[in-house]
């Protein structure tokens, strides 16, 4: 079986022998990066399956290249740059180039991900396509109101009514596509892989941890400045606790910084900013609990990441698929609180015994729920029912 993905995916994340690419002849492109398409492809072609992906990049000259190797074909093609006109356009001449590119496929499978441009280009010649959902579109025009996510609900609209195979990478984005876009057939849940390269990690289980991480952004969905609100309420925790803060516009002097800086909250704080995944990975194998603030996820690669690691989490009890991620393998709370986010914290930072045991049940809970072994066959099987 041949399998085609047609979404934001980098061959900067495809593993090395997999594709003939030296990075540096392709330096001047600004890849699309999408994690989830790239490990559901590495596991792919781990597992021995023939693949080709199709994505976009900025910068490109020439329409398209194609890259190679073992197995696989990657295929980019030019996207525009500008942001106000991809929208207003409705990435009308990137999805006209990622049509003809899907046209000449022959692949027996073909799996696109989001539900925007990458779908709409998909079923402009593919109406038996896979189509992932990997957000809730009108939730998060609930939370950005802009004409940017109102365009982007438009498509996902225009998904919808064509789409005749629909995929979700949780049971809450499954609930509110039934409800929200009032979708009434069957839905598969495919959530997502978690990347081969995340280990468990060796934390440092002193009886007073005192380093804390968030990996997240500057959006107010994520919901960062309430957790530095609390932090700021922790000052009598011993052992001069740590929060690093981990995302874009989360860095030293960006506005996030300069906000906390101004209201006299940045107290025992380390600014990050944006980071490669491995630093990300490095990060968590030195945090002692990872604090995931965020208001609404769909389903959250941090938290799968954390939980792999085996890092206690602490999360929103009302957080969309974040219930249902962390499961027993972390603490719960309503986020949107600082009080409870600063109790549960302090709580977790001075209780050894609770930390270790949520380590465990983290890294349990990522192989027997999330492992490669549970999710890849749930994809397989979909695939070959939609070719039966």
């Amino acid at each position: 079986m041949k399998i085609c993905l047609i979404g934001p995916c980098s061959p900067l994340d495809i593993d090395n022998g997999q594709l003939e690419f030296q990075p540096d002849n392709y330096d001047y492109l600004d890849f699309y990066r999408g994690i989830p398409v790239s490990t559901l492809a590495n596991e792919l072609l781990a597992a021995g399956h023939e693949l080709e992906i199709i994505s976009t990049a900025y910068n490109l000259v020439e329409e398209q290249i194609t890259l190679s190797g073992p197995r696989l074909k990657f295929t980019i093609v030019r996207s525009t740059k500008n942001t106000k006109v991809r929208a207003l356009t409705l990435w009308k001449s990137d999805r006209k180039l990622l049509v003809r590119a899907i046209k000449k496929s022959d692949a027996d499978i073909f799996h696109a991900h989001w539900t925007y441009e990458f779908a709409m280009a998909t079923l402009t010649c593919k109406r038996d396509a896979l189509i992932s959902a990997h957000d809730a579109p009108i939730k998060i025009l609930q939370h950005y109101r802009d004409i940017y996510r109102f365009l982007r609900l438009v498509m996902a609209f225009y998904v919808r009514f064509r789409t005749r195979n629909l995929a979700v990478v949780s049971p809450y984005l499954a609930d509110s596509w039934r409800t929200k876009m009032h979708w009434k057939k069957n839905i598969f849940i495919l959530p997502n892989l978690i990347p081969k390269d995340i280990v468990i990690g060796n934390h440092r289980y002193s009886p007073h941890g005192n380093r804390v991480l968030c990996v997240s952004d500057a959006s107010e969905l994520k919901n960062v400045k309430t957790l530095i609100r609390s932090w700021n309420q922790m000052s009598h925790l011993e052992g001069n606790p740590l929060l690093v803060i981990v995302g874009h516009g989360l860095g030293p002097g960006e506005e996030m910084f300069q906000w906390a800086d101004s209201r006299g909250l940045n107290n025992r704080i380390m600014w990050k900013g944006y980071l490669e995944r491995k630093e990300i990975s490095a990060e968590m194998s030195r945090a002692n609990i990872l604090c995931h603030p965020s208001l609404e996820e769909s389903h959250s690669l941090a938290l799968l990441e954390a939980l792999r690691m085996g890092l206690p989490i602490i999360a929103g009890k009302n957080s969309g698929a974040v219930p249902w991620v962390v499961g027993d393998a972390g603490v719960l709370v309503d986020v949107a609180s600082e009080s409870d986010l600063s109790e549960a914290i302090s709580k977790l930072l001075q209780n050894l015994e609770a930390r270790v045991s949520l380590s465990k049940m983290a890294a349990k809970r990522s192989f027997e729920v999330f492992g490669t072994q549970v999710i890849l066959p749930k994809y397989l099987d979909t695939y070959r029912l939609l070719v039966g």
